[in-house]
């Protein structure tokens, strides 16, 4: 975290006056807005597996008519082509929601540190975070553990949604473009357009993904 974030947080929150005595509402609010952010995590992480789920069933003819917007579609290659970069926005999003969520930590960090620095000090604190926190969960179930191994492993299996989120969409995109190409060959304009879009989404995700995880160093 920033140390100038948290010298804002002493400066801000200093006892014995106004900011001080605001410092809990303000902490709620911070947490509200976390785990709303949170929520919007898990509900387009859960779209994404259904749209994933839709793109194979289509591509391997399953599905001959779809709905899709309340629109139906008598042919499904549109969806084929569209597919892949709207999973590669949801992944933009997600990883978006991800910085943000890292900054909501960041801001709690310090104002606990500012005003309440034996709670920051203590794992207690990580009880403050939303249960479905994506960067936070693993660490709840670490620290309370007193048992070592049993802290590995439950790190290893809380790890898992992370990583299935972070890593999840970009497999994805690239194995649905492998088929794609395969299917349609490499002289299909419509395609190329649709992977450039795909591309330039998943890279941008990427980057939020690397930031997220630097801000959170």
């Amino acid at each position: 975290m920033p140390d100038s974030l948290r010298q804002q947080a002493k400066n801000a929150f200093v006892k014995d006056t106004a900011e001080y005595n605001y410092a809990d509402s303000f902490l709620e609010e911070v947490r509200t807005n976390w785990r709303a952010n949170e929520n919007s995590i898990t509900r387009t992480s859960a779209i994404v597996v259904g749209l994933a789920a839709a793109f194979e069933l289509i591509l391997e003819n399953k599905a001959t008519v779809a709905t899709f917007l309340s629109i139906n579609l008598s042919s499904t290659r549109v969806l084929e082509y569209a597919l892949p970069p709207i999973i590669g926005y949801l992944y933009y999003y997600i990883t978006f929601c991800f910085v943000q969520s890292i900054i909501f930590f960041n801001i709690q960090d310090s104002v606990l540190d500012a005003v309440y620095p034996a709670l920051n000090n203590s794992n207690l604190m990580r009880a403050l975070c939303p249960s479905n926190s994506l960067i936070n969960s693993v660490d709840l179930v670490q620290f309370t553990l007193d048992d070592r191994r049993m802290s590995t492993l439950a790190t290893i299996t809380g790890s898992i949604r992370a990583l299935v989120i972070a890593f999840g969409p970009p497999i994805f995109m690239i194995t649905s473009y492998v088929q794609l190409l395969a299917k349609f060959g490499y002289r299909n304009a419509i395609l190329w357009v649709s992977i450039v879009i795909a591309g330039a989404l998943l890279a941008a995700g990427v980057v939020n993904f690397v930031i997220g995880l630097r801000a959170a160093a």
